[in-house]
């Protein structure tokens, strides 16, 4: 269920913890603590240890580039900023290198018939 929230991840663990939770408390009230601590567990390995590592990789972005990012815009923009941060710093990063790398043909070009 978590992964029905495609647009929102943020969201996504916190939706899923209520079918979660609500099964537990049929079983034994408990079973309320474990689900919870286990769900907090796994939230924080996956957002603070996979997530970057996977997004950093797809995107060639340093793991700390990327929770910087989300810390920084979660910030300045709230909620939006976090969701929109790493999209916007690849396509910043994406159209910096090209132009830079069109720079060094046109350079390469100029000074090789000096």
């Amino acid at each position: 269920m978590r992964y029905l929230i495609g647009g929102l991840p943020f969201i996504g663990p916190w939706v899923s913890l209520v079918p979660a939770v609500i099964v537990a408390l049929i079983q034994d009230p408990i079973l309320v603590i474990w689900v919870c601590v286990i769900t907090l567990v796994a939230q924080q390995v996956e957002s603070n240890l996979i997530t970057p590592n996977v997004m950093g990789k797809s995107l060639d972005i340093h793991p700390l580039t990327v929770i910087s990012l989300v810390l920084a815009a979660g910030n300045i923009a709230g909620f939006i900023g976090i969701i929109i941060a790493i999209p916007t710093y690849g396509v910043i990063k994406v159209v910096v290198q090209n132009l830079y790398h069109e720079r060094q043909k046109i350079k390469k070009e100029m000074t090789k018939s000096v």
